[in-house]
Order: structure tokens, then sequence, then C-alpha cells
């Protein structure tokens, strides 16, 4: 949605019927309120159906811009974070879905993916996982208590201690923040 000049209104029939009018109608929508409806809207689809919406939200702005600051990270430059001492390399699923939008199998079938991703690449055994949009249900308990994950990351900002269930630990966010940026929101 970074196109300067978006249509007036946005009309689609996947994954149901819905239209938004952006332009100067009296239930017009904010280009903001628009992009979170949509992402709430993505994050409930499985990856081949996410990649079929946003392909039709861009040919509607009329963007297939490419922004090399959102492309995924490069194997080699994995690598190098793998191989620094400052840096433990955790799972995130293969497709980055909602996991409780998703029945049992789907998720273990995510969840399986990442982590045997990142353990054929590294070759190193992977204990922790970082849910996609910090969602995670019973089902996903189950399916890392299976696999004897250690631990696993929430997108809850809050604190920790020893009562936390391993597989529900908050975390705050860190933004790109210079230095003094960064030191005030530790205190």
């Amino acid at each position: 949605l970074h196109t300067q000049d978006l249509p007036e209104n946005l009309n689609i029939d996947f994954p149901k019927k819905m239209s938004w009018d952006i332009g100067k109608g009296e239930d017009k929508v904010s280009v903001m309120d628009l992009y979170f409806m949509l992402c709430e809207i993505v994050k409930q689809l499985p990856s081949t159906d996410q990649q079929v919406f946003i392909k039709h939200l861009e040919k509607w702005a009329n963007n297939d811009e490419q922004r090399p600051e959102y492309l995924t990270i490069s194997k080699k430059n994995l690598l190098e974070l793998h191989n620094s001492q400052l840096f433990t390399i955790g799972a995130h699923t293969m497709t980055h879905p909602f996991l409780p939008s998703f029945p049992y199998e789907y998720q273990k079938s995510e969840i399986i993916g990442g982590i045997e991703y990142l353990l054929d690449l590294t070759d190193a055994k992977i204990n922790f996982l970082a849910y996609p949009h910090g969602g995670h249900d019973e089902n996903t308990y189950k399916i890392l208590e299976n696999l004897n994950v250690d631990f696993a990351f929430t997108t809850d900002p809050a604190c920790f201690d020893i009562n936390t269930y391993r597989h529900a630990i908050p975390r705050f966010q860190v933004k790109d923040w210079d230095g003094k940026t960064f030191a005030y929101n530790l205190n």
C-alpha cells in the first residue's frame, strides 16, 4: 500500500467477498486501517493462498516493487549469525502462519519444516521457536513438547520468572533504535 495513488476502492472475492472505500465516500477507510484489516485476513490464510492474495493486492495497487529491506534473510547471512557467539538460531516455521488458525497437523508440518530446514543448514540442534505473529494454542504446546523444543517465545511484551511456562516466554520488541533509545527502553 505504498503506492502514491491507490485506487479509491478495493474489491476482493477471495477468501470471501469484501470491499473497502478508501476514496471520498462516507464509509471511507484510512489506508492505515485498511492495512491492518488486510494483515488480519492474510495471517489467517495458508501460505499458498497468502501469495495469491498479495499478488492481487499488488496488481490492485499497481505496485510490484520488491523492497530489499523486506526480503527474508539469505542462507549466507543466516550461517554468519549461526557462526557468531552472539546469536542463537531458533525456528519460526516454514511460511509464517498464525498457528492457532490451523489444525494440529498443519501446525506440526510448519514447525517441523522450519526446524528441519535450519538443522540441515546449520547442522545444529534447534532448541528454540518464536511464534509467528505471537500465535499459539494447546495444539502448538503439544507439538513443541513432542519435539522436545526447549523454549518458545511469544510477542507478549512482559517480564517472566521461574514460573513462566517454557513454551510461552514473553519478549519485548527491539526496533531499529540507536544506542541511546535502546538503553532508554531497557529501563
